[in-house]
């Protein structure tokens, strides 16, 4: 690393530390500012926000490693990890969460369920699932980040800790409006990183050699489902695949975000500019699949006899062996940026439910907005603690993929069905979501016995079904939520499903039904289109750095068909709507 690559990053940490001090004044006036920026933050910068986040390096050094080994066909694996949720977010699931006007997804559950120890225990059970979630997401990207400064020469657990505060100090004074401010800033950054690390590989990768290099092109670029990879995690490709896009089927129907992505549809001012954050939020992420493709391609080209123990060490080799001084430090320090923004906004918005939805139920009614926004700091700080404890013990004991694995496979799949159920089933009480998630749980606790009999693929199948099936009989067994409160959610979120005994109650025909909620039939109509239209644009990017021209043509023509498509019946009869809509 030269002098004028170190100026470039020490640049970028005096920005961001003194945009966190700028808005330390405005964020601590209230919980509302703290962690929604009064609602009064522009949607395009709440989708940057959420695009840097999503551009997280422990992510695109998974997303590299798979696109390395697979070629077109690791597409099927994003699917299995939900890739198209983000178009359910688009047709319907932001306006949804926009409409419930709460603060937390935490506190979203107990609005659907009511008053009750059953829908408080619901409630806490989801804050600290999300709580855990953070800190384990925050820890893995710790991990990443540690094995980058390797390659430097730095140390790793003291570089990864170094930069984890240096994070921490802004997010702590910032709040959410100094998260989305200096995420606007990483995001660019990122940007110009994935476009300037795709015009290099375009450049340098002489396609004949590259094809040498693959070995049969024909099947790396085939977007079949095989039988069978010489990948050992992958080795039973079709089964796998298949069992596991259930699961990212199913995780796209649960109208959830990940906790950090309802944050920005809560901040945002409309339902309509929620919507709209979710459409633009994927625009704005293209440029990652560029910089994944470029990495790919000159891994490809220059170390492709690569062992899979050392895939996640090829983003800083061919950082080292292509970028020169300056360019080299611009990309170092996007990825820094991208690092920090992931784990900037799971503090945030894992602080925000540790306060709303475990701390302040506790406090008396009577506390104060100044206490209120020092127990946030003291949230956040925990929130920080816990996260930087899995990163340091992750380091010793654990790998990447391990510990990914279990956090999506194992404990993010045993709440999908109570998630999925509670929008579309009126009967779902707070036991038995509480009764569903447990279960699931302690399925997934399972999986981190060493040598356990049942493959993890196996074991995550089950922790879906034994949640669902816990989800159903806990509530069957337990009394329903009281009407005036499923007929408030009702009323406010207006979803579609199985509401009859609830919208005849309030004396509504299944006309009235079908007009004032949305129409599932478009919604998921929308929803196909734009997850077309998503992985055509990410295809499309792939395709045009490895010089496949007849792909890059065929993809890009897709994505301008679905994109017109949506233009008509998504943005005129969805957004338009909205915006007419004079509800929150």
């Amino acid at each position: 690393m030269t002098a004028i690559d170190t100026i470039i990053i020490a640049a970028y940490f005096v920005v961001v530390m003194g945009l966190g001090l700028y808005y330390q004044r405005s964020s601590a006036a209230s919980l509302d500012s703290y962690f929604l920026g009064n609602k009064d933050i522009p949607w395009y910068l709440l989708a940057f926000s959420g695009s840097a986040t999503n551009f997280s390096v422990c992510g695109t050094v998974w997303q590299i490693s798979v696109l390395f080994f697979l070629g077109m066909k690791s597409f099927y694996i994003h699917l299995a990890w939900g890739s198209v949720i983000p178009a359910f977010w688009m047709a319907y699931a932001a306006i949804w969460i926009r409409r419930s006007r709460v603060m937390t997804a935490a506190e979203l559950v107990q609005l659907r369920f009511g008053p009750g120890s059953g829908s408080r225990c619901a409630r806490t059970s989801y804050a600290l699932l999300g709580v855990l979630g953070a800190a384990g997401i925050i820890g893995m990207a710790f991990v990443v980040l540690a094995e980058f400064s390797k390659v430097y020469g730095l140390p790793p657990v003291k570089t990864a800790t170094a930069i984890t505060l240096l994070t921490s100090a802004y997010v702590l004074l910032g709040g959410f409006k100094g998260v989305i401010i200096t995420d606007f800033i990483q995001s660019i950054l990122l940007a110009l990183s994935g476009i300037v690390m795709a015009v290099i590989a375009y450049r340098v990768v002489d396609p004949q050699i590259l094809a040498e290099n693959i070995g049969n092109i024909d099947d790396w670029l085939s977007l079949g489902i095989p039988e069978k990879t010489n990948v050992p995690e992958y080795e039973n490709f079709r089964s796998i695949t298949l069992s596991r896009m259930f699961i990212g089927t199913m995780l796209c129907f649960t109208v959830t975000a990940g906790g950090f992505g309802e944050q920005r549809f809560l901040a945002a001012k409309s339902t309509a500019e929620a919507a709209k954050i979710s459409a633009f939020w994927n625009i704005v992420l293209i440029p990652r699949w560029l910089f994944t493709a470029a990495i790919a391609f000159l891994g490809l080209y220059a170390f492709s006899d690569i062992n899979r123990d050392q895939v996640d060490q090829l983003l800083p080799m061919v950082l080292n062996k292509y970028l020169t001084t300056g360019i080299r430090g611009l990309v170092v320090v996007s990825l820094v940026a991208a690092f920090m923004s992931t784990i900037s906004s799971l503090i945030n918005s894992g602080a925000s439910m540790m306060m709303r939805d475990i701390i302040q139920p506790l406090l008396k009614t009577g506390d104060g907005e100044k206490r209120l926004v020092w127990l946030s700091y003291l949230s956040t700080a925990i929130i920080i603690a816990a996260g930087l404890a899995i990163g340091i013990i992750s380091c010793s004991y654990s790998t990447l993929n391990s510990l990914w694995s279990w956090i999506m496979a194992g404990l993010g799949a045993s709440v999908i069905f109570p998630n999925v159920l509670r929008w579309y089933w009126w009967r779902v009480n707070g036991w038995g979501f509480m009764t569903g998630f447990f279960s699931g749980l302690v399925v997934a606790l399972l999986m981190l016995i060493p040598n356990f009999p049942l493959s993890d693929n196996a074991m995550s199948i089950l922790c879906v079904l034994v949640s669902g099936a816990g989800c159903v009989i806990g509530s069957l067994l337990t009394e329903p939520v009281k009407e005036d409160y499923i007929n408030e959610f009702y009323k406010r979120v207006r979803p579609f499903g199985f509401w009859k005994k609830v919208y005849k109650r309030l004396g509504m025909s299944e006309q009235d039904h079908k007009k004032r909620s949305d129409n599932p039939y478009l919604v998921f109509f929308n929803a196909i289109i734009a997850g077309i239209a998503l992985h055509a644009y990410y295809m499309c990017s792939i395709y045009v750095v490895g010089h496949f021209f007849k792909e890059t043509l065929i993809s890009l023509a897709v994505a301008a068909v679905t994109s017109i498509v949506l233009y008509f019946t998504w943005y005129r009869m969805t957004i338009l709507k909205e915006q007419e809509s004079k509800e929150e």
